[in-house]
């Protein structure tokens, strides 16, 4: 997808307004807390639309699992 900048980025606030940016984000810090199965189905219906999409929102996931103490 070769959209505006300013098309990606209102796509994104889409994606973040949805809380899939926080899918694995604990509730307590403002995340849906989902399980790994219904993550894994996000982004399994993510990617079948879009792949660049769906490794971003894992990159993200990954990088905010990371930083959210247990």
């Amino acid at each position: 997808w070769l959209g505006s900048a300013f098309e990606q980025l209102e796509f994104f606030g889409l994606l973040l307004l949805l809380g899939i940016l926080g899918a694995l984000v604990p509730g307590r810090y403002g995340g849906l807390e989902l399980d790994l199965v219904s993550y894994a189905m996000i982004i399994e219906e993510l990617a079948r639309g879009w792949t660049t999409v769906a490794g971003l929102v894992v990159r993200h996931a990954v990088a905010a699992h990371r930083s959210v103490p247990l």
